[in-house]
């Protein structure tokens, strides 16, 4: 059995060491080579001397505590082991990390899936916004527009607004319809959804899906004006400039 004292004595002599710097308080100790060294080894010293002071150590808690302020000590107990105590090297962070993975790449009926997944919604989208857009910046264009001087922009301006918040109130009923439609789930996981040319695909099919709703959306630019539901802006202005010009033939005065 050691000594109890010998043992809270390296402990302790542990702790100072951890606080001091090389050189510090204590003065290095430097024991007589027959200490460690009587068979050299392949690490300069037989595992028989190595226990031998090991036992020396344990047993004299002045040259455990003399021992521990060595700069050897200091650096061994102040810097984290490499080693756990079975004396297995923890693995690296690159090991542990597991963004470092390789991420396998999405099969070409995924990507397939994964932009119909995308484009199928944005058409709704660009033809609802389109189509709303040109409605109500005519509507307002017609009504207002003369009324209280909104010019034909402005107009347009306005029923872009009103597309924009209507866009809003019905994207979950569009997202609704389009997985009505029984597309199959792409089967992509997080990491892969990730991959620059994931990232591309999804956009692409984005950009596409609203340009061709957009395209759609503008149907109402070749509807008959003969089955309009409200007259024009400029239809109004000629009715207006008829008018007056039918109150000035008759009263010349005017």
């Amino acid at each position: 059995t050691h000594h109890p004292g010998s043992m809270s004595a390296l402990a302790a002599a542990r702790r100072r060491a951890c606080r001091c710097s090389a050189g510090g308080l204590f003065k290095p100790l430097r024991l007589p080579a027959r200490t460690f060294c009587a068979a050299p080894g392949p690490e300069g010293a037989s595992p028989v001397a190595l226990q031998a002071a090991a036992r020396r150590i344990l047993e004299d808690p002045d040259l455990a505590a003399r021992l521990a302020s060595t700069n050897a000590a200091a650096e061994r107990h102040c810097r984290p082991s490499s080693e756990d105590a079975a004396g297995n090297v923890p693995p690296s962070e690159e090991e542990t990390d597991p963004a470092v993975d390789e991420v396998p790449q999405p099969t070409s009926q995924q990507m397939k899936l994964y932009f119909l997944h995308n484009f199928i919604p944005f058409i709704g989208f660009g033809f609802c916004d389109n189509a709303i857009m040109i409605l109500a910046g005519d509507y307002i264009d017609a009504k207002l527009g003369i009324t209280f001087g909104i010019t034909t922009m402005a107009a347009a301006g306005i029923g872009n607004t009103i597309s924009d918040v209507v866009g809003l109130w019905i994207s979950g009923f569009i997202e609704t319809i389009a997985t009505a439609l029984g597309l199959p789930a792409h089967g992509m996981t997080l990491p892969q959804m990730e991959l620059l040319t994931i990232r591309i695909l999804k956009n692409t099919s984005m950009i596409a899906g609203i340009i061709l709703g957009c395209m759609l959306g503008m149907f109402p630019l070749i509807y008959p004006q003969d089955w309009r539901i409200w007259p024009s802006r400029q239809d109004v202005e000629a009715a207006g400039k008829y008018l007056k010009e039918g109150l000035s033939a008759a009263d010349p005065s005017r």
